[in-house]
């Protein structure tokens, strides 16, 4: 692993509570999102968009990643 240079590491230590592994989902919110599902229904499936051959070999090796 690359070490992390000193202006990551400050910023690191100065948000150091957003980075804290947490212990479950956030609380509810009034505004929170709910996507209402149709029982049974399948997903739908569509063909990968067209990229030119650069992309996709740079897709593919990141997908590989």
């Amino acid at each position: 692993m690359a070490p992390v240079p000193p202006s990551v590491q400050d910023v690191l230590l100065k948000y150091s509570a957003v980075f804290q592994d947490t212990d479950g989902l956030p609380p509810t919110q009034n505004w929170d999102h709910t996507i209402p599902l149709i029982p049974g229904a399948q997903p739908v499936t569509t063909r990968a968009y067209r990229f030119p051959p650069d992309q996709k070999n740079e897709i593919e090796k990141q997908k590989n990643e």
